[in-house]
């Protein structure tokens, strides 16, 4: 569906011009900002669950332990990543340590809309433009494409 696109041009040793369109970098930020205010405001919302995983599933005092520890920092980091995202969206350009940034973003948001739309790793689903979480799915493919455009081109630095 977005394969062909260009969502990046290498411009240099380590920065990229954005070549989205205004109304992908709309979307982007946008949903950058609703899973952020989501993170932020978290009463136990079902769909952060892959984007906080239980880490010791059988040790329920061990993952309590492991909660207190690392849980604060994990939100603060994905936040301050998001938040980060969203506000470099209207960039003409990044370099890659912000290239970086939007593949963790996107990783966070498609965690959220996955758990949200019972995504599995083996579903190939076509698009039904019946379904009520049509627009979802499109968003999770979407990122999902510039997600892997990114790690292409990251991966090349390497």
């Amino acid at each position: 569906m977005f394969r062909r696109h260009r969502f990046f041009k290498p411009i240099g040793d380590d920065r990229y011009e954005l070549l989205l369109k205004t109304d992908e970098r709309e979307v982007i930020s946008l949903i950058c900002n609703d899973i952020a205010f989501t993170i932020e405001n978290d009463d136990g919302h079902e769909y952060l669950r892959r984007v906080f995983p239980i880490a010791h599933v059988d040790d329920a005092e061990l993952n309590a332990s492991y909660y207190e520890l690392v849980h604060a920092d994990l939100v603060d980091t994905r936040l301050t990543i998001l938040r980060s995202v969203a506000g470099s969206v209207l960039d003409s350009e990044i370099d890659s340590e912000m290239l970086r940034q939007w593949v963790m973003a996107f990783t966070t948001v498609r965690l959220f809309l996955g758990t949200r739309l019972d995504v599995s790793e083996d579903e190939t689903r076509v698009l039904d433009p019946d379904d009520p979480l049509v627009a979802y799915r499109v968003i999770y493919e979407f990122l999902g494409a510039v997600q892997s455009v990114a790690v292409d081109l990251l991966s090349r630095r390497l």
